[in-house]
């Protein structure tokens, strides 16, 4: 008889013990989004410099030239960040993703063009430029299941504002 109360009592632990490992990891144990060896985590999409460099070249021999003979002058075609304002920008997008709900963050990359107009508002009138704007994914059940439908793409975050004024060269 004495045996038939303790079960109730190990039953009771027992499901405390999952719940408290559950949101262990749920909460507590996500590991940082910087891997140990950066490096290893984006090995897959790491080109080499002659690949980076015919990749470019490719770029002026198809495109470039066509911008500039269509603008009659040439345009940007590199842009630059410093290191502590993508830094800072990404630790904004996480700061603002977050108040918002958003998971599953990325950065996508606008080619865009400052108006011609004379504007004290932009640096370059007329220049290629890029923007920068944070995306989220949502979770949608339809991606699993016994058929897993493709992800849709990732969305543009509608509220958080984008990163522009890169340095621009040709």
């Amino acid at each position: 008889m004495n045996e038939k109360r303790n079960r109730p009592w190990v039953f009771w632990v027992s499901i405390a013990l999952n719940v408290i490992l559950l949101l262990y990891m749920l909460f507590w144990g996500k590991s940082s989004s910087i891997a140990t060896d950066p490096e290893k985590a984006i090995n897959d999409q790491l080109i080499s410099i002659s690949q980076s460099d015919s990749l470019s070249s490719e770029y002026v021999k198809t495109r470039y030239s066509l911008i500039n003979e269509s603008l009659g002058y040439d345009d940007d075609r590199n842009f630059w960040f410093s290191m502590n304002t993508l830094e800072n920008y990404i630790a904004y997008v996480k700061k603002e993703s977050e108040k918002n709900g958003y998971t599953n963050l990325g950065l996508r990359i606008y080619n865009a063009a400052y108006p011609k107009r004379a504007d004290k508002t932009w640096p370059k009138p007329g220049y290629a430029t890029v923007v920068i704007v944070p995306t989220f994914e949502e979770e949608h059940p339809e991606r699993s299941g016994f058929v897993p439908m493709p992800p849709p793409p990732p969305t543009d975050a509608a509220n958080i504002k984008r990163l522009n004024y890169a340095h621009g060269g040709n």
